[in-house]
């Protein structure tokens, strides 16, 4: 089966459909509540990146500051 969701293939996982690869960010919840079990300890590092990009004055607008601060919370690595 393939998905144009890595959502929608968790979801398919939890439901009992197969098993499915996915970023220990996107299913910390699903293992933490035993949706989802984690069938080996090894896991692989990505070599994706990601990044926040504003204009350097606009980190002075509180929205922006705000949002960037809490972006940053939530992409905090799942402790495992």
């Amino acid at each position: 089966m393939t998905f144009d969701s890595a959502s929608f293939a968790v979801e398919s996982a939890v439901q009992g459909e197969g098993v499915v690869l996915g970023r220990t960010m996107l299913v910390a919840a699903d293992l933490a509540s035993d949706r989802l079990v984690r069938p080996f300890a090894h896991a692989l590092k990505s070599l994706s990146s990601f990044y926040v990009v504003y204009l350097p004055d606009a980190i002075r607008q509180r929205k922006v500051r705000a949002f960037r601060d809490w972006l940053l919370s939530e992409i905090q690595p799942a402790k495992t």
